[in-house]
């Protein structure tokens, strides 16, 4: 795996190829995925992918490129640092610190992943159902 600074500069220059203007930053990830840095906001998922749900936002573009390449060079283990808002979930995190006791719904049989939302219902990732029984748990989980 490349360091943290050779994926900030592949980043530059796979975003110099990009035909849309507003990506400043982008990477392949280790999943097949593509990080994608617009404006002050990451964008994880295929390639030309920016409205989706996995989307960090943060306070400038140079943290979230930062946060990005930081989280590439680990191999993608749970989640980015450093943001202060998650579009798919609405979770909030003050000066991008995660809060002591921060929870979040799930699914009972995958509480291990982020629901996402598909034509306005939540929708567990894993085994693809709605949830309506979804419960509540301290998040991100304990590895």
């Amino acid at each position: 795996m490349s360091d943290m600074y050779e994926i900030v500069d592949a980043g530059f220059g796979y975003a110099e190829l990009e035909p849309e203007p507003a990506v400043i930053w982008r990477h392949p990830m280790p999943d097949g995925r593509e990080a994608t840095v617009t404006q002050t906001r990451l964008c994880l998922g295929p390639h030309g992918n920016l409205n989706g749900d996995d989307v960090y936002c943060y306070a400038t573009s140079m943290s979230a490129v930062l946060s990005a390449a930081l989280w590439i060079e680990a191999e993608c283990t749970a989640e980015p640092d450093g943001w202060t808002s998650h579009v798919g979930t609405g979770r909030n995190r003050a000066g991008g610190v995660p809060r002591d006791a921060e929870r979040a719904w799930v699914c009972p049989r995958h509480a291990d992943r982020l629901p996402v939302f598909e034509h306005g219902r939540l929708v567990c990732p894993g085994c693809g159902r709605e949830i309506a029984d979804a419960i509540r748990v301290a998040w991100p989980p304990a590895r």
